[in-house]
């Protein structure tokens, strides 16, 4: 299995205010290592940022292909979550859950920040090499059963584009004319899987 991978899952959410320090103990002590015990869920990156228009926390997983998500493995785990897990899911604020193929993921450097957007399924965005910086895109998945804690909410049609690089270098990144931003800067907060280092 290439550990690169082939899509990403990115899952976004808002937390309940005062329940934030029990987030981050379960977050990045419990359900990510967890998701990464399905086969296929290579890595994975947490993400917060502190501003408006967005979801405060996001995590990027590497996923070997966009079809590990509808695997009875990873159906499991959310439709049958753990005491811990369920306990949690009341604190979690307006979810967001997109799905992308991207061909072979490439490796995103210790330290790099993250900048979201999203275009309309007409217009995929422009091939963009900008120096010092990692760019990842394409189209979104939305052929997906639901999540169980999306409220019946369909997965957006698009296309998702995942801008890494120095803070200070996202600062001066211009969201294209069509396009939106998820929020702000993003700063990673701990890695997972073959994103701790392993990747080349």
């Amino acid at each position: 299995m290439d550990e690169h991978g082939s899509a990403v899952l990115l899952f976004g959410n808002d937390v309940r205010e005062g329940a934030r320090a029990a987030y981050e103990r379960w977050h990045s002590g419990h359900h990510v290592p967890q998701r990464l015990t399905v086969r296929g869920i290579l890595g994975a990156i947490r993400f917060r940022h502190a501003g408006a228009g967005g979801p405060e926390f996001l995590t990027f997983y590497r996923l070997a292909k966009a079809e590990i998500l509808e695997g009875p493995a990873y159906r499991a785990l959310i439709e049958t979550p753990d005491a811990g897990t369920l306990a949690m899911r009341p604190n979690l604020r307006a979810p967001r859950r997109l799905v992308m193929r991207a061909g072979p993921v490439p490796a995103i450097p210790e330290g790099f920040a993250m900048v979201v957007e999203q275009a309309p399924a007409d217009r995929p965005f422009p091939r963009t090499r900008w120096r010092a910086a990692v760019v990842i895109d394409g189209p979104l998945v939305t052929a997906q059963r639901n999540h169980p804690i999306m409220g019946g909410a369909e997965l957006p049609a698009g296309h998702l584009r995942l801008v890494f690089a120095p803070a200070e270098r996202l600062s001066e990144w211009t969201t294209p004319a069509g396009a939106t931003r998820l929020g702000g800067i993003y700063q990673s907060l701990d890695r997972f899987g073959v994103d701790v280092g392993s990747l080349r």
